[in-house]
């Protein structure tokens, strides 16, 4: 949330890469999911120590969150290749947690790994379209290097998760759940009472002849 151009408070400011450092650190010894993990799969990322709220993480928005850091903290940097693996890794534990159809819940528990708390959030879904912004970004700027033989701008390998598509389809597709899923929570009285309001003329309005 630093303002554009500025080091302080933002990616590139040491601090701030040195609270995430803290913060995978502090994961990967809380969370079972994160040991003995696959080789090219980051830390699943939680809120805070002591969190308990379900299974108290780990979370989709904290994970792709870390993924955006090293996205935004890449260009420009001396370290880019390391940033470069860092967020590839995030990417990957993100994959690995989404559902079949691409469903995104809150939470994916911090031992099982499966889905949890809220789902379909659209607070996941949002960090995955912020995280294939800062994709994008990185990609024109060319900080992310291709094998050999790849084409520029084609999806890195393992990375479904975030191909080099157009996001629209995700926004209405977080814009369309959200109705959805806001809808299916409301009692069936007021569903009705806001169908028939929907339908019923404004009151003092005249009648059609």
């Amino acid at each position: 949330h630093a303002l554009d151009g500025a080091r302080e408070h933002s990616v590139h400011d040491l601090r701030m890469q040195s609270t995430l450092a803290a913060l995978e650190a502090l994961f990967d010894r809380l969370y079972a999911i994160n040991r003995d993990r696959p080789a090219g799969h980051g830390v699943a990322m939680g809120r805070y120590e002591g969190d308990v709220y379900y299974s108290g993480g780990a979370y989709f928005f904290s994970t792709l969150g870390a993924a955006e850091f090293c996205y935004k903290a890449a260009p420009g940097s001396a370290d880019a290749q390391s940033w470069i693996a860092r967020r590839d890794a995030f990417l990957q534990t993100a994959r690995a947690h989404t559902g079949a159809h691409g469903e995104l819940s809150e939470q994916f528990d911090q031992n099982t790994g499966e889905q949890t708390s809220a789902k379909h959030l659209a607070w996941s879904y949002a960090a995955l379209i912020s995280t294939v912004v800062a994709r994008r970004a990185a990609l024109e700027l060319r900080e992310i290097r291709y094998p050999k033989g790849a084409a520029k701008g084609a999806a890195l390998p393992g990375l479904g998760l975030v191909q080099r598509t157009s996001i629209w389809p995700l926004v209405v597709l977080v814009c369309v759940t959200s109705t959805l899923v806001s809808n299916a929570c409301r009692p069936a009285n007021v569903r009705q009472a806001s169908a028939e309001a929907r339908l019923s003329p404004p009151a003092g309005s005249a009648k059609s002849a």
